[in-house]
């Protein structure tokens, strides 16, 4: 039975911000895990387990260097747009599923209809394989779509700023939240 050996590393991080609303200095404490693991079916031996610790941390620095928290200003209240983490979707898969599911859609048809399977299979696989290929469309509608969600969610997040204020104050006292220029930029 194969065994799993994962290692986890804890750390935070004070991360700067420049308030691109009012210009306000500002930091807050961003705590992230990092993890790794492997299983001994591919490492039967046990010697890789030895960098099991590194490639967490390397994983937690990863994650403190490039993440973000939402915390908003505490002086205005404002929460900043790259606080607002991308979608990751890759078209090119969507488009291939979307065109996969067409095309087992229409063998399916092909099947149940014909009972003659061979002579026209071959020609809803290259149908289906031109489809797939061609997934500018569905490219341009994602990004549309993830654009407009983008920019709804800003505007969502930003519409009661005294509310932000408010909660930025409840980060401060919870001392995961300060300011900049009065605490010496540290």
């Amino acid at each position: 039975m194969a065994e799993i050996k994962t290692v986890t590393a804890l750390g935070s991080a004070w991360k700067a911000v420049l308030c691109e609303k009012c210009g306000h200095r500002y930091e807050y404490q961003m705590t992230r895990v990092g993890a790794a693991s492997m299983t001994d079916l591919f490492d039967p031996s046990g010697s890789g387990r030895a960098g099991l610790g590194d490639a967490a941390k390397y994983e937690l620095g990863y994650k403190l260097r490039n993440e973000s928290e939402l915390m908003p200003c505490p002086a205005c209240g404002a929460y900043q747009s790259d606080m607002i983490q991308p979608i990751d979707i890759n078209p090119k898969w969507v488009a291939g599923g979307v065109a996969l599911a067409v095309l087992i859609l229409m063998a399916l048809i092909d099947i149940a209809l014909t009972k003659v399977t061979f002579p026209v299979l071959p020609f809803i696989l290259i149908a289906g394989g031109a489809g797939a290929a061609s997934y500018k469309p569905i490219e341009g509608f994602l990004a549309r779509r993830y654009e407009t969600a983008y920019q709804k969610t800003y505007a969502r997040l930003n519409a009661d700023l005294e509310w932000n204020k408010r909660r930025a104050e409840a980060h401060r006292q919870k001392g995961v939240l300060r300011d900049a220029a009065a605490e010496g930029g540290q």
